[in-house]
Formats: structure tokens, sequence, C-alpha cells
């Protein structure tokens, strides 16, 4: 009922089930009995009046979506003994100012705190070992992250959306991962994972690197030139996206795949050569990409998708490879 405000569990709880409080809109706080070990799927989720409550102490396992959309939840205490923090249990608990996860946690599921756009400050403990897909995504407050030497595996854009991300570290014994000069890599520096938006100017690459992943420069809109080392094979979706600020690019004679979105509306960029070996252009590829006046395509071309250059503006003339035989709608809409 809508005059519900308050709600207490004073009895043994030890397992907060599936849609305790789902949608009770009205609730401002929640007292639960420090016996409670589990907080189910969607427990709490869309509660977005909740602003008084706290994790009981023998919390071992956050369920998915258990907190979901609780604009006013305030900052919580994780305990010691908490193991799973499941997908988008925190997503969009947007008044959480501060996150310090324990020792004792073991992974956070994908988008767990994606869009908590309060917290400043985030922390984790040695003894993680799993970070989902997006799971920090859009946390645009937060300035500095350091990655525990115990993390394994990292999802995809984990830290894509945080725009005021200046310092991205790593645990020198870390045997997964390895951070230098604000770009996140694998162990042997084959894989660029993420750079951190604050980087500017010339942005040089280091010569071991084969695969730029999903979304590694996304919003780094202050990097003029972007030199990609020889050995490069693979540029993955929206690897570049909007790079608004980037004016050159060397796209090495090595490279075999260039993702959807790779160069989505890079403003400043003038000229791309394709390079020998691709065969095709994904859709979106360099869409809006207003300043783009020079473009060579490959011979080993044979297929442009959709909007490939859709609002390449100042494009005025492009030469198509004898070898293309496809070109999808909307490819070269409002170029010229």
């Amino acid at each position: 009922p809508n005059s519900l405000r308050v709600i207490e569990i004073t009895n043994q709880l030890t397992a907060l089930p599936s849609y305790a409080f789902y949608l009770f809109y009205y609730i401002t706080e929640v007292i639960l009995p420090e016996s409670v070990s589990s907080i189910g799927y969607a427990a709490f989720q869309g509660n977005r009046q909740l602003e008084t409550f706290s994790l009981p102490s023998n919390v071992t396992t956050i369920g998915t979506h258990a907190f979901r959309e609780c604009y006013k939840l305030p900052s919580l205490v994780f305990p010691e003994g908490l193991t799973t923090i499941g997908s988008s249990a925190f997503f969009d608990c947007r008044s959480m100012l501060e996150v310090h996860l324990p020792s004792t946690l073991i992974s956070i599921g994908d988008g767990a705190f994606k869009s908590c756009t309060g917290v400043t400050d985030f922390t984790m403990a040695y003894g993680l070992q799993s970070i989902g897909k997006d799971a920090l995504q859009s946390m645009t407050s937060v300035t500095s992250i350091h990655l525990p030497g115990s993390v394994q595996t990292l999802g995809d854009t984990v830290f894509s959306g945080m725009t005021a991300l200046s310092s991205l570290t790593v645990d020198a014994d870390s045997e997964y991962f390895k951070a230098m000069d604000g770009i996140l890599y694998d162990d042997a520096v084959e894989t660029l994972i993420r750079a951190v938006p604050s980087l500017s100017g010339t942005v040089t690459l280091p010569e071991t690197i084969t695969t730029i992943v999903f979304a590694a420069f996304s919003w780094c809109d202050n990097i003029s030139e972007l030199i990609l080392p020889e050995g490069l094979v693979t540029i993955g979706t929206s690897a570049f996206y909007k790079m608004t600020a980037l004016a050159a690019v060397n796209i090495p004679a090595t490279v075999q795949t260039i993702g959807s979105y790779a160069f989505y509306e890079n403003t400043s960029l003038t000229s791309v050569v394709i390079p020998e070996g691709v065969s095709i252009i994904n859709t979106y590829t360099f869409f809006g990409n207003t300043s783009l006046t020079h473009v060579v395509l490959p011979s080993t071309l044979t297929v442009i998708n959709g909007a490939a250059f859709d609002g390449c503006a100042a494009l005025t003339s492009i030469v198509i490879p004898e070898s293309v035989h496809t070109i999808k709608n909307l490819a070269f809409r409002g170029c010229g």
C-alpha cells in the first residue's frame, strides 16, 4: 500500500526471497536481521524512495537486479564474507557515493554497478577474480581504478563510459593484466583493453599489440594522433568511438579486421587508408566523420556494409575497387 514506508523483519530469516519487495515504490527504510545471508533476485528492484538501509553482516550473496534502480540507496558497507554480487545488482543506484568491496568477494556480475553516477570512490580488494561485462560502465564520477592482482577475467566494456577516469593501475604481481601510461593490456601486452579518457595529444602503442578490443578508446576525445604498430591485426567494434579530436591515424598493413562503429564520429579525421587484406567495411565504421575528405580502399575489399560512410559530408569522391560486389543501404548517404 502507498502508506507503507518502513519495513522491519525481526525473525531469523536467512534468505530474502526473489522479488521480496519488488517495485515497492514508497518504502523509505528496510531493516533486515543480521541472520540474512542472501538477498534474492530483484528483491528491492525499483524501490526508488529507499534511502535508509544496511546490509546484514552475514550476507554472502547479493542477487541479480537486487537493488536495481534504487535511486536513493545510500553508500553501503559491504561486509567481509560477501562473495558474489549479481548482474545489475546496483544498476543506476545514483545516490551511492563510495563503494569499498571486501577481500572475500570473488565475482562482480555483468553491469553490477553500471550507471552509478554518484560514486566517486570505488575500490576492489585482492581476492576478486572476475569482473563481468559492463560492470562499471558509465560510473561517470570515478577518477581512479586499481585492479587487484587476483583478477583473472574481465568482461567486455567494463570501464566504458567512465568519462572522468584518469588513472588505471594494476598490482605489479598480476599474472593477467598490465597497465602502462593510462592503458590496460593483457599480461603479454598483445591485447589492448582500455585507455583512460584523459589521455591527450599523440599516443603511440607498443609494438607487441595485435588486438584492440571493443570500445578500447571510446570517448577518448582529447587524443589528436594515434600511432598504431605494424603487427596489429584486429581493430574491434567501437574501438575509437567518438574520438572527436583524432585528426591522424595510420592503419597498419597487417590489419585484417575493422569492427563496426570503429571510427564512429571521429569528426576531426581527414584521411584514411584502409590496407590490403581488409575485405569488409562494417556497418557505421566511419559514420559521421564530417571532416573526412580522402579515403583509399584496398583491392581486397568485397563488401561495404550499411551506413559505413554515412554522414561523411566532406567526402566528395571515392574510388570503389572492382573487387567490391556488395554495397549495402545508406553506405554513402550524406556524402559530398
